[in-house]
């Protein structure tokens, strides 16, 4: 019974090892992003893997007393080295894209909309000035985050203005038709979450009951 206790142990914190050990990179898929910070997207990774790109698509819905206008996709990440980050729409895209960088709390960092001539835009390296947790939005060009009085919280040059977190968004025009598809590189990120730890417990404990399940027939039959 100790050889049992001890293999099942061991399959577990094995388990667990290999569950925690750092991934290299990531490309993470969008299957569900809001576009506030309530339902932003939470990247997330086995070992909190570094993030190098993000691919999704924009579709439009019905808008009460707006009719149809394109979402934009919020994302969390978490930025490990502040000085590398960036994020770059990758060509070839199908759209003409907008790209928003908020810090932990919704506040404005940095816009872009067309970059050096480009309609791909871009977040140059040097718009976050920490590490830490932030929320990336993609969206179609003629989207602006607003705040909670329906204000601009950018600049016309990409700048914060400084009048609070992000509330809501004037969101692009468009049909229920059209899907936009995007892809976004990125430097200096990674996830910004680990899974959920009841999926990491029931891992751990299937990898282990099954290694100790077999132990236990081996022993049987010896």
């Amino acid at each position: 019974m100790k050889n049992l206790k001890f293999t099942a142990l061991s399959a577990l914190l094995t388990s667990a090892l290999l569950y925690a050990a750092p991934a290299s990179a990531l490309v993470w898929a969008e299957s569900d992003a809001g576009d506030l910070l309530t339902s932003a997207e939470v990247t997330r990774g086995a070992g909190l893997p570094s993030l190098d790109g993000i691919t999704g698509n924009l579709t439009s819905t019905n808008v009460v007393g707006v009719g149809a206008s394109y979402q934009v996709d919020l994302f969390k990440i978490f930025i490990a080295d502040a000085a590398l980050f960036s994020a770059s729409a990758v060509s070839p895209t199908e759209a003409d894209t907008a790209m928003f960088l908020f810090d932990g709390m919704g506040q404005a960092i940095y816009s872009n909309d067309d970059f050096n001539g480009s309609l791909l835009s871009t977040l140059p390296a040097g718009v976050a000035v920490s590490s830490g947790h932030y929320f990336l939005g993609i969206g179609l060009t003629g989207s602006f985050a607003l705040n909670s009085l329906s204000e601009d919280l950018f600049l016309p040059d990409g700048m914060p203005a400084g009048l609070g977190p992000l509330a809501s968004w004037f969101a692009t025009p468009g049909t229920e038709e059209q899907l936009y598809g995007y892809s976004i590189a990125l430097t200096g990120a990674s996830v910004a979450a680990v899974p959920e730890p009841a999926a990491a417990l029931l891992l751990l404990l299937g990898v282990g009951g099954l290694a100790a399940t077999r132990t236990l027939r081996r022993q049987r039959a010896a």
